[in-house]
């Protein structure tokens, strides 16, 4: 103020007003000032009580708590501990170990535990400081300190301890409305507007709340009456709304996907497993407990499984009382963090492959044998120009007797080719079975003249019929009596028999030869097979006589069996469907 602005005030006024009106400014001034310093004076006075209480508490929490910190663990947790030291209405308690990790807290704090605790005052404290400070949370001022925790002279944590600091600011509020009392009515006004202006607010903020909470739960259907104001907190309102329908229908169109691919795994025959990085298994299907025959719990530790090697490969495996070959391959998973093993069961493949083999090795040893009897035969007949008629006539004959072997086989052998690619051409029409036996008898009287057996036949119902093709039944019966008349001894008899069963006629062809070895019942039907090699190429057998028949009885619906019998020799059962008169006759395969 100017002293010309002065004068122009205080000039009207007298001198004892004007010592009035200083003495009053002095006492005013005075007042504030000393008012100003009380203030300050008890404000600090306060808030450096306050701090060293805090510390103090900090400080015996942070003993107590020393035994439990100085031992290390990933699952520490002392929030009990915490609550039972017991804090004062506003505290918040954090404890921390040496590496900022949150090990116990009190309050609505929980979900840090674990978690890295990003303060100054705390990573002041790791450095071995006492620390402490003033901030604000939630609007209202707080005190907070942080002191290290030392075991045996060793840093093993630091506690953060934050209290409210509600009693300065009500103890300076006091003071300030008994020196200032329009500072407590301008406190009044405002404390009651903001009660008001809270209620305004609190109302929108209840409703999102419940909305979260409803969320959280599953539940993503708004609920009904929701309105909102049209503030920001309603567009904060409905801006959620729109986003929790969004998100229902992405987690809708996730669990649809889930369920396809959950069906598809379920349902495939290979096995699947997925393996965690420590071995333990995170998924299964069925299929992979199947062929490993192990529930998914027995899983976890299976070699096969385990082992970090790339590309296929075939293990035998023994599953359900069965030897099994299985194709695993394992492949990492970046996306899920693990171990996909893959199991196919290959064992029908890994069978076929040996078949295939072994009948490459057995057709070419089945022609290698006449091609080399004949070959020399040749080429002595080449080379001798001098041999006797008879002799050069008896190496003819051998030499036709192995082409005859030859043509054989390969005839055998596109029959079976045909058999197994389903091209047997069958044609179907009502066979007498009579004459199914007359003609195979006939076929083989001269082997059996040549042999000295007698075949036999029973017929004892003359109208018995069969669909089928004659000619492919005929050669069945001719290929089993072949064999019951090579086996048979000198005068031996072998019997052909026909009896009706139900819907089924059943054929058999028995003799009273040496029979068959147990272990070779169960191979005699396979390809090459041969109970006595020696004897089988003396008659001249190629080894394929029952398979054939077995593939030929299997393309008319039938079945057939060979047994030994009690008294010597063996039983062949040929059980072939019953003719009925409702049938049409056709070709067909």
């Amino acid at each position: 103020m100017n002293w010309s602005l002065s004068r122009r005030l205080f000039a009207p006024i007298g001198v004892q007003w004007r010592m009035l009106l200083v003495s009053l400014l002095l006492v005013l001034l005075t007042m504030e000032v000393g008012g100003s310093y009380l203030l300050t004076s008890l404000n600090r006075y306060y808030l450096t009580s306050f701090t060293v209480n805090l510390s103090t508490q900090a400080a015996l929490l942070g003993s107590v708590l020393e035994p439990n910190l100085a031992q290390p663990s990933s699952t520490l947790d002392l929030s009990p501990e915490i609550a039972q030291f017991g804090a004062v209405g506003g505290q918040t308690v954090v404890v921390v170990n040496s590496q900022a990790i949150v090990v116990g807290t009190s309050g609505a704090l929980q979900s840090e535990i674990g978690s890295r605790l990003a303060s100054p005052l705390v990573a002041d404290a790791l450095r071995g400081k006492r620390v402490s400070g003033y901030a604000h949370q939630g609007g209202q001022p707080v005190a907070e300190v942080a002191l290290p925790v030392l075991a045996q002279g060793h840093l093993v944590g630091a506690v953060l301890m934050t209290a409210l600091l509600t009693p300065v600011v009500a103890a300076i509020t006091n003071i300030r409305q008994i020196l200032l009392l329009a500072t407590v009515f301008s406190l009044l006004l405002a404390v009651i507007a903001g009660i008001l202006l809270s209620r305004l607010m609190a109302g929108p903020i209840r409703r999102l709340a419940s909305r979260v909470h409803r969320v959280g739960s599953g539940q993503f259907d708004p609920p009904p009456d929701q309105g909102w104001p049209d503030d920001d907190l309603g567009q904060l309102g409905r801006a959620f709304d729109e986003m929790t329908l969004t998100l229902q229908g992405t987690l809708e169109t996730i669990g649809r996907e889930r369920e396809k691919l959950e069906a598809v795994l379920f349902n495939i025959r290979d096995g699947v497993v997925a393996l965690g990085p420590d071995g333990a298994v995170l998924f299964s299907n069925p299929a992979a407990e199947t062929l490993l025959d192990r529930p998914a719990a027995e899983l976890a530790g299976l070699e096969l499984l385990t082992a970090k090697t790339t590309g296929p490969r075939f293990i035998s495996w023994t599953s359900q009382g069965q030897s099994r070959v299985l194709r695993v391959e394992g492949r990492p998973a970046a996306a899920l963090a693990a171990w996909v093993v893959t199991i196919q069961d290959v064992t029908e493949e890994a069978s076929l492959n040996e078949m295939r083999r072994r009948f490459v090795a057995d057709v070419g040893h089945e022609l290698k044998t006449p091609l080399t009897s004949l070959k020399s035969y040749l080429e002595t007949l080449s080379s001798e120009r001098a041999l006797r008629p008879s002799l050069r006539q008896r190496f003819v004959g051998v030499a036709l007797f192995e082409t005859d072997r030859m043509v054989r086989l390969v005839q055998d052998l596109l029959t079976l080719s045909q058999a197994d690619s389903q091209q047997l051409a069958l044609h179907r029409e009502p066979v007498a079975v009579v004459d199914l036996v007359q003609r195979a008898k006939a076929a083989v009287a001269t082997q059996a003249q040549e042999r000295a057996v007698i075949v036999d036949s029973v017929l004892p119902d003359a109208q018995l019929r069969v669909p089928g093709d004659l000619d492919r039944l005929t050669q069945v019966l001719i290929n089993v009596l072949m064999n019951a008349i090579s086996y048979s001894p000198p005068a031996g008899t072998v019997t052909l028999a026909t009896r009706p069963t139900g819907d089924l006629v059943e054929i058999s062809i028995s003799d009273r030869g040496p029979g068959i070895p147990p272990a070779s019942l169960a191979h005699v039907f396979e390809r090459f097979y041969r109970v006595d090699t020696a004897r089988s190429r003396d008659v001249g057998g190629t080894g394929l006589g029952l398979s054939i028949a077995k593939e030929i009885v299997v393309a008319h619906g039938g079945q057939i069996k060979i047994t030994n019998r009690k008294e010597g020799g063996t039983l062949v059962r040929i059980s072939l469907p019953r003719w009925q008169p409702t049938q049409a006759a056709g070709s067909g395969r």
